[in-house]
């Protein structure tokens, strides 16, 4: 007698649902687009703005930034809010995209941390424990 059993593979049990990452602004709420939910070329985009943005941060505090970079620093933060969220990237200043990238690295940076303890855990039948 075979036993109709369902294969469920549960993403949600590995990866853990994600937190919606929200930033409101003059009263509007601006959901930032996850990095789970980036199609490859987002994904490149992105890592890619990432790095130059670190590179040119890391120069700022070494040393005064040329007109240049300074140009190409603002330009990098704002496609960076642009590609989370385009609506709130236009609306905001550039200390205000800084703003919004920081708190958006050290949020994704959170949640990663969270779901990397849960993969390790259910790949390994450890159980997580709440931090």
């Amino acid at each position: 007698m075979s036993e109709n059993r369902e294969k469920i593979h549960n993403l949600d049990e590995l990866f853990g649902k994600h937190k919606p990452i929200i930033i409101i602004w003059e009263d509007t709420r601006y959901p930032l687009k996850h990095p789970d939910s980036f199609n490859p070329e987002e994904t490149q985009r992105f890592d890619r703005l990432r790095k130059e943005a670190d590179s040119l941060f890391h120069l700022k505090s070494e040393e005064e930034l040329s007109d240049q970079d300074a140009r190409l620093l603002g330009k990098t933060v704002r496609e960076l809010v642009d590609l989370l969220n385009p609506d709130l990237a236009e609306r905001l200043t550039f200390n205000q995209q800084v703003n919004v990238a920081l708190f958006y690295a050290e949020a994704v940076r959170e949640e990663m941390g969270d779901q990397e303890k849960k993969t390790i855990g259910s790949l390994t039948g450890e159980q997580s424990t709440p931090s």
